[in-house]
């Protein structure tokens, strides 16, 4: 048909040259999925988690009664499993989350671990694990992120 092609192109762009004119984007009323991603998971921390940092791993359970937040896990250095077990408690008041962690040997040492990050990010909580024990500190920095694996 003569002129076909261009008849349909001038009517495309017809239509999305008159677009801006409409009221209100049709887009605009489709949410952010990024955002709608986050504030389902973060709504709650309760669950397994996993922190990485350069030399260690943390894998750990969550529970919450309210702002509370309990649990227990393990630590992994430079690709070992340690066999001791620790304690989290903290708290999660959105977006904060504030943990302390309990009987974790690290290096050899029995060491407390403090961490605290905003969970406001679809990646998880991005922060500074501070651990002190007896004649020892050290500051390193971890990514706490939620996970599937419930073998912690």
């Amino acid at each position: 048909m003569p002129g076909g092609s261009t008849r349909r192109s001038a009517v495309v762009i017809a239509f999305l040259c008159a677009l801006p004119a409409c009221k209100g984007n049709p887009l605009d009323t489709v949410p952010d999925l990024t955002a709608v991603k986050l504030d389902l998971k973060a709504g709650s921390v309760a669950g397994p988690w996993r922190g990485t940092s350069v030399d260690l791993t943390l894998a750990f359970d969550l529970q919450e009664a309210g702002t509370a937040v309990s649990g227990g896990g393990s630590i992994t250095e430079n690709g070992v499993t340690n066999d001791s077990r620790y304690t989290v408690s903290g708290t999660y008041q959105r977006p904060q989350l504030t943990l302390a962690f309990t009987g974790m040997v690290y290096q050899g040492r029995t060491v407390e671990g403090r961490f605290q990050g905003n969970y406001d990010s679809s990646r998880g909580v991005r922060g500074t694990l501070h651990l002190k024990g007896t004649d020892y500190s050290k500051d390193t920095d971890l990514l706490l992120q939620e996970t599937s694996d419930r073998g912690v």
